[in-house]
Formats: C-alpha cells, structure tokens, sequence
C-alpha cells in the first residue's frame, strides 16, 4: 500500500521534468493523478506511461493563465475522480531577456506563474474543505530572493518577471497557509536552485558546459540536482508525513543560497 492509496492528486505543468518526475512519485505511491498541461502529446504520454505501470493517471489539457480553462480542468478532476486532495501547483514559465523584456513576455509570466496558481487554489480549496483537508505545494524558485546577474555573465538571462512571479509564489504561499489553516489545508512551497530539465536545458550545451558548473561550483553540494529530488520533498510536504508543516518555504538548492 502507498501513503496516497484512494488520493487524488493535480499535477500543473505535469507533462515533463519536475511535474513529470512528480506526477510518477504520486502514481508510485498509489494516487490517481491528473497530469494537467498545455501540451497534450507530453501530457498524454505520461498519463499513458503511468497507466503502463499499474497506476491510475488521466491527462486533461490545460494552460492555468485561463481561469475558465482551470474550472474545466477541475471539474474533470472531480467528475472522474470524485474529489481533489492535493494539488502541486507547477506550470511555469522560462523568460529571458532580463529587464528588457516585453510586456507581452511579463503578462504571459504573471500570469502563468502567479495567477495560474491562484486560479487552481481558488477552486480546489471548496472542494478540499469538503473531503476534511488537503494539501497545496506551490513552486517557487531561488529566484524569489535573489537578483538576476549581470548582463556581462556567462549565466545571465532570466527576465525579471521570473524573479518577480516566484516572490510572489512565496508571499501567497503564506498567505493562503493562515487563510486556509482551520479548513484542515496545508500550504507549502518549494524553492528550487539549478536543476537539469527540459526547460533548464533548452540549449544542451551550454547547460552542461557553462550554466550547471556555475551553480555546482557555488553549492555545498558538488553535484547537479535533478527533477526527482525536488519531486521527493513535493510528495512529502503532501503527505501526512508533513502534517505539522504549513506556510513554509523549502529550499532544494544544494546550499547554494547558504554561499
């Protein structure tokens, strides 16, 4: 038996790295999943390669910067599952251009990353409340307590609308966490450091000879983190194992921002 035997679990943004590498962890542990995503080819394939492996996944199309697209989505969740227990607030977004970025680029940010997020928070809380509790981990960045290096850097890039929507992530992580406390829902938030995905990786060689070795040389930990560690600690701060554990903030970062 799993620690989310007869669990349903949202995964946002399910459909590769991080969100892949979790919705697999939740499937492991025997919840059914819903792999919510913009992309239906990767969406499709993992709910179908979780299926392959005995477990229970279905993949609902979904872009969260669409309210009206995240009440469908939720509504699928319950009408095939019954209910929601735990959302993993992961869809995002990967802008570069530093501060002279468009607005077109800091809309689609803002909205993917922080109303995305309040837009699944606000419909899975009624529902939570009414199965007893539930548990919300939101995703949030190192970049929410640091600023962007300079555009003379080997490792510069990220616009500062990332910077911006993760300090955000992190404020309404707490927020919600007091809000929502007395309905029996925990809220918590991981912040990860360099991790090697698809998005992360989007130009192969640099990451591997430039972009990791910068943030590996400046870690405690000599060694690149991956998608399944950040997953580790999202199925634990959603499991009862966390059960004391709300409004915080989990940095998963090889101790890169102790240096």
């Amino acid at each position: 038996m799993g620690q989310f035997d007869g669990k349903v679990v949202v995964v946002t943004g399910g459909s590769s790295g991080i969100g892949e590498a979790a919705v697999n962890l939740f499937a492991q542990e025997g919840a059914k999943v819903v792999v919510a995503s913009r992309g239906p080819e990767n969406g499709e394939r993992v709910a179908e390669e979780v299926r392959a492996a005995g477990g229970d996944a279905q993949f609902i199309q979904t872009d969260v910067a669409d309210e009206a697209q995240v009440e469908a989505m939720v509504l699928g969740a319950v009408s095939h599952y019954g209910g929601i227990d735990v959302v993993f607030n992961n869809a995002g977004a990967g802008p570069r251009g530093a501060w002279q970025e468009d607005e077109e680029s800091w809309r689609h940010t803002i909205e993917t990353v922080v109303s995305g997020t309040f837009y699944v928070c606000k419909r899975v809380v009624p529902i939570m409340e009414a199965r007893g509790g539930g548990a919300i981990v939101n995703m949030s960045s190192i970049a929410a307590i640091s600023g962007n290096l300079p555009d003379y850097h080997p490792v510069h890039g990220l616009a500062l609308s990332h910077h911006a929507s993760k300090g955000a992530i992190d404020s309404y992580t707490r927020a919600l966490a007091v809000e929502v406390g007395g309905m029996n829902i925990r809220v918590n938030c991981v912040r990860p450091g360099w991790i090697s995905t698809p998005l992360t990786n989007r130009n192969k060689e640099r990451a591997e000879t430039v972009t990791a070795p910068f943030f590996v040389g400046r870690q405690a930990l000599k060694y690149n983190g991956t998608s399944e560690d950040v997953a580790h600690a999202v199925v634990f701060l959603a499991s009862e194992r966390a059960r004391f554990i709300t409004g915080q903030i989990l940095a998963i970062d090889g101790g890169y921002t102790l240096t």
